[in-house]
């Protein structure tokens, strides 16, 4: 925040226009674009993984007992899928950053498509994680 002034970064927008994608850009100055190309964007490669690593293991943890096979795979789907949208996201605002102050549209609504479908599939993994905690809670109890 102290070097982009406060200004918001791309990651933390939920679906933008490429008017508000440069604005946000501007915002930070040469400063918080190379900040933001240089230290945040390395590090949200690796980010997705892991969160994707937590989702998954959690959901084949409670779901094995608690689903059928066939449908934890499926259930497995929407953590992949949200690292899936997340690095497809980064590569939208890494190409974003390159040519500020010329932004690809095709970079833009990338971007700002995948992040949605970021947050859809993160937020369904989390509903997932705890459903099947709530589920196997009840089980648990049932049986005691």
């Amino acid at each position: 925040m102290q070097i982009t002034d406060g200004a918001n970064i791309l990651d933390f927008e939920f679906g933008y226009t490429a008017s508000r994608a440069y604005d946000l850009l501007a915002a930070l100055g040469n400063d918080g674009r190379s900040f933001y190309l240089m230290k945040i964007l390395p590090l949200d490669f690796p980010f997705p993984f892991t969160y994707m690593l937590c989702y998954a293991g959690w959901i084949a943890l409670m779901g094995k007992n608690t689903v059928p096979p066939n449908m934890l795979k499926f259930l497995l789907a929407a953590p992949v899928l949200a690292m899936l949208f997340d690095w497809i996201e980064n590569i939208g605002i890494l190409t974003m950053l390159q040519n500020f102050p010329i932004l690809p549209a095709w970079a833009v609504m990338t971007a700002s498509a995948s992040g949605i479908m970021k947050t859809v599939f993160t937020v369904f993994s989390l509903a997932i994680m705890i459903l099947l905690l709530v589920i196997t809670l009840l089980r648990k109890a049932i049986r005691k």
